[in-house]
């Protein structure tokens, strides 16, 4: 049936009209459409009584069934709702609107369609209380100007960690949100808190999280690392979900506002020093807000001994960072070359390294190569990253090439070992030579040849192939004494006599 508003509510919208409020702010003030408040102030101003009672159809099918007109939205009530839940800003639900449906209407019109499905489906955050050591979250900011001697301004990064139970802050600006400061900065709040909490909530910032993702983020490496070797998780936020870590986000703004706020400093580091006197002297003297007990008191009672005990050493200090393995099966870092198992050529890998070491991981992080550090332009090749046949004979040595020239004979082995003792190295190069004889002539050929070899002392790969050829154009011919072509040698007897006659007379 017809819906009818309040009595009161006509009073307010003559009130608020009277007072010049436009149509407009009267409907969002009143939550109520605009068609609604522009009918009873029609009403109103035809009517000589205070109060009349206008009606208006029910919206059935609008996102808040309010008063007046039926939106052109509704329609399309399905698509938005969706499209809404999915995280889509009114302006790309108009658009697609727009795109897919010919939808006609303004972008007001969704952006009001939307608004009301957001006052109408939105709920309170549910709050998350820590255990005492358990949580501890992290953001950014901006730290106070930084003016040097020049009179050059410039605004560090404030890094702030702050304990979820006791509310307990450590506070640092830095120059650069790279992954190596930041770790730094995790590191001494440990040493200033005197333990490790068990889990970190940090932001999405890509020197934490290379590859954000609401239920399995892709941490950056080396914070995975520095979170093993302090026996702690690390649990990003949701991406755009700035209550998952609401602890943190206000003591930010906190320490902006009560300690930055109208100041200047010279140096970064007389910027970090206030920051440690004001955490001791202000932050953790006030009684907070929610909790209602003093920080410090909290701190240092309750969740101080919940913390883990800090690991005997720091985290080692490196650089790392992707590289590609190039077609000669190294990788290149800081103008220097060092080799990867040859299973890994074109692919992606990730390099750790200081000045005295370097280490190659795989996607799974596992280690796949370990070598010194060297000076620019040399490479550090491991044998066994070459594969097998890119490996020359001569590489292998002269103990290996002896067992290959056993495997065609002893003979030939005993000549490989004499050619080495006559000729040194150069021994290497006829040796291979003599094993890749083996294409052309037999083991047989081969070992007679070296048997005549050694016993005429002859140590060059030239002549030891002499010999085997020689021995191969004196083949043993199997003559015959019988054939139909062929005189029977009686019929040659009666010129014997001749033939000896002409010779005595030739002489």
């Amino acid at each position: 049936m017809p819906k009818v508003i309040e009595v009161t509510t006509q009073e307010t919208i003559g009130y608020l009209s009277a007072q010049g409020w436009s149509i407009r702010k009267i409907s969002r003030e009143l939550e109520l459409h605009r068609g609604t408040v522009r009918k009873y102030l029609k009403c109103t101003s035809d009517s000589n009584t205070g109060s009349v009672k206008c009606t208006s159809d029910s919206n059935t099918g609008s996102a808040n069934k309010r008063n007046g007109p039926t939106s052109r939205c509704s329609e399309y009530h399905d698509f938005i709702k969706k499209s809404f839940e999915q995280g889509l800003s009114a302006q790309r639900i108009w658009q697609d609107l727009v795109d897919q449906y010919n939808f006609s209407n303004g972008y007001q019109s969704v952006s009001r369609y939307v608004r009301h499905l957001k006052s109408k489906g939105e709920l309170p955050f549910r709050v998350l209380h820590s255990l005492p050591g358990e949580e501890a979250q992290i953001d950014f900011g901006q730290g106070a100007w930084v003016i040097d001697e020049n009179g050059k301004r410039k605004r560090p990064h404030l890094f702030r960690i702050i304990l979820s139970y006791s509310r307990k802050a450590y506070s640092e600006v830095v120059w650069q949100q790279s992954t190596e400061s930041y770790i730094r900065a995790i590191e001494n709040s440990f040493r200033y808190f005197g333990g490790v909490p068990q889990i970190l909530i940090p932001d999405n910032l890509k020197a934490a999280v290379i590859k954000a993702d609401a239920y399995d983020p892709e941490l950056n490496p080396k914070l995975r690392s520095f979170a093993k070797h302090y026996n702690c998780t690390v649990l990003p936020a949701k991406v755009r979900r700035p209550e998952h870590k609401g602890k943190v986000e206000s003591a930010v703004k906190y320490c902006q506002d009560n300690a930055l706020k109208g100041k200047s400093f010279d140096s970064l580091a007389q910027q970090n020093e206030y920051l440690r006197n004001w955490e001791h002297k202000v932050a953790d003297t006030r009684i907070h807000g929610t909790t209602q007990i003093q920080v410090r008191k909290a701190f240092e009672n309750v969740e101080k001994e919940k913390l883990q005990t800090l690991p005997p050493t720091l985290f080692p200090c490196f650089e790392e960072g992707e590289r590609i393995v190039q077609r000669n099966g190294h990788v290149e870092i800081l103008k220097s070359f060092y080799s990867v198992p040859p299973e890994y050529l074109r692919k992606t890998v990730w390099v750790r390294f200081n000045n005295r070491m370097v280490r190659i991981f795989n996607s799974k992080m596992e280690q796949i190569a370990v070598h010194p550090r060297m000076i620019k332009g040399q490479y550090s090749t491991q044998k066994l990253h070459i594969p097998e046949k890119k490996i020359s004979m001569g590489e292998h040595g002269s103990g290996y090439l002896i067992r290959q020239l056993a495997k065609i004979g002893d003979a030939c082995a005993i000549w490989g070992e004499i050619t080495l003792q006559n000729r040194g190295i150069e021994a290497i190069r006829v040796m291979q030579g003599l094993v890749q004889l083996q294409k052309k002539y037999t083991k047989e050929q081969l070992n007679k040849a070296a048997v005549e070899a050694v016993r005429s002392e002859c140590y060059y790969l030239k002549d030891f192939k002499d010999l085997i050829d020689l021995d191969s154009v004196q083949p043993e011919l199997d003559l015959n004494e019988v054939h139909p072509l062929m005189r029977k040698m009686s019929s040659y007897e009666a010129l014997t006599p001749l033939v000896f006659e002409k010779l005595e007379d030739v002489k």
